[in-house]
């Protein structure tokens, strides 16, 4: 494996990763922001 190959994919991984934070702080931001019952239906 080309070290190129490693860079691409260890920069795929980190897009990934940062991607599921951010939404991940997204939908608690929103839950937070929200009362409780409106956003519990949003899981079931």
């Amino acid at each position: 494996m080309s070290i190129t190959t490693a860079m691409t994919r260890n920069a795929m991984g980190i897009i990934t990763m940062m991607a599921a934070v951010m939404s991940i702080t997204i939908i608690i931001m929103q839950t937070r922001c929200l009362p409780a019952g409106e956003w519990k239906p949003l899981f079931r």
